[in-house]
C-alpha cells in the first residue's frame, strides 16, 4: 500500500489497522450486552472474531453464572493451519476474569471445521483442567471457511447452553475420554 503514489508508511499502517480497531470497538460494545444462551449463538458471535482473518487464532470468551460475555481474550495468533495454545494461558485468563463457564474458539481458515486429533486432545486437556478448578467449558467452537463446528452440539462436552440442555440432558454423565468415538465415522483416524 506504501507504494501508491501519496500513500506514506504512516498512512498505510492507519489503513491496514482501521479493520481491526473497527472490529475490536464493535465486538467489545456486543459483548457487553450478549448473552450466549444457545450453540447458534455462540457460533455467531465467534464467528465475528474471525471474519477476514488467513491464520488461525485461538479465542477463549469468559461467562458469567447467567451465560452474558465478560471477556473476550485471544491467547493465540499462528499460522495459516496451526495456532499454539497453552492450559495456562487459559487459566490465568478464568482466574483473572474470576469466569465460572467458558467458551473456546479456534478457526481453521482454509479448511473444514472438523476438529482434528489435535483440537480433540486440546479440548480433552482443557476440560480436565477447568474440571479441577469448579469452571465449565462450555464449548469448543471450530469456524471453518464455510462451516462450523461445536463440540457441544455434537455431545461432546458436559456443559450446555440454558436453551439447549433439554436436548442433551441424558449426556450429562458422559465424561470426554470417548470423544473420537462420538465424532462421525468419517473423522476416524484423521
Amino acid at each position: 500500500m506504501a507504494r501508491i503514489k501519496g500513500i506514506g508508511e504512516n498512512a498505510a499502517v492507519l489503513i491496514k489497522l482501521q479493520s481491526e480497531l473497527a472490529r475490536k470497538y464493535w465486538l467489545a460494545d456486543l459483548a457487553e450486552q450478549t448473552t450466549l444462551s444457545s450453540i447458534q449463538s455462540a457460533i455467531d458471535y465467534v464467528s465475528l472474531l474471525f471474519r477476514g482473518k488467513t491464520r488461525e487464532e485461538f479465542y477463549v470468551v469468559c461467562l458469567d453464572p447467567h451465560f452474558r460475555i465478560r471477556h473476550t481474550d485471544r491467547l493465540s495468533h499462528g499460522t495459516a493451519t496451526e495456532a499454539p495454545v497453552y492450559v495456562r494461558h487459559i487459566m490465568e485468563t478464568v482466574i483473572r476474569t474470576g469466569s465460572e463457564k467458558i467458551l473456546l474458539a479456534h478457526n481453521h481458515p482454509g479448511g473444514s471445521a472438523y476438529p482434528s486429533d489435535k483440537d480433540i486432545s486440546i479440548t480433552q486437556q482443557i476440560a480436565s483442567a477447568m474440571d479441577a478448578v469448579s469452571v465449565s467449558l462450555l464449548d469448543h467452537i471450530i469456524i471453518g471457511e464455510k462451516d462450523a463446528f461445536s463440540f457441544s452440539e455434537k455431545l461432546l462436552t458436559l456443559n450446555n447452553y440454558p436453551k439447549d440442555a433439554a436436548r442433551t440432558a441424558q449426556y450429562s454423565g458422559r465424561v470426554m475420554q470417548d470423544l473420537p468415538q462420538r465424532l462421525p465415522p468419517d473423522r476416524i483416524g484423521e
